[in-house]
């Protein structure tokens, strides 16, 4: 029992990935916002880079001060490491761009093809947010953007 709690804790311990803001990762699942309490403050719409992608985010302002990422209809490639990253670019293509331009690790992928909730990290200041990625950490490649802008 010792050894499978070891993993456990490490998992726990771990500090997150992060560059650019100074803020912690975020892979906490969040109930999704009712529309009525929510600020839509960027958008953008997943396209191809390393590996096809589609589908749709939204940067929201909760009621509460909270912001979160709304990602609909998510289609790209599949990793065994693949995560969603704030980009401090409009894309980037490796990971030396990456480390570049600075990123906020929003947490492992979760299940494609429905909505899901991704809390950003408090203090991170989307001022400097360009787009967001699935970026696969195995391969160093991002498989799919949406560049992000005001909502119209």
């Amino acid at each position: 029992m010792t050894r499978r709690l070891i993993p456990i804790a490490a998992l726990l311990v771990l500090p997150g990935a992060w560059l650019l803001f100074s803020a912690p990762t975020a892979d906490r699942y969040v109930a999704p916002p009712a529309v009525a309490d929510t600020v839509i403050v960027l958008v953008g719409e997943f396209q191809a880079v390393a590996r096809e992608g589609r589908g749709t985010v939204q940067i929201l302002d909760l009621a509460n001060g909270q912001m979160v990422a709304r990602v609909s209809g998510l289609a790209t490639g599949r990793g065994s490491d693949v995560r969603l990253y704030l980009l401090g670019a409009a894309s980037v293509r490796n990971a030396a761009e990456l480390e570049r331009v600075g990123f906020v690790d929003l947490g492992p992928l979760r299940l494609t093809g429905r909505d899901e909730i991704y809390v950003i990290p408090p203090n991170t200041p989307l001022t400097r947010v360009r787009a967001i990625a699935v970026w696969d950490r195995d391969g160093n490649l991002n498989f799919t953007t949406a560049e992000l802008r005001p909502p119209r």
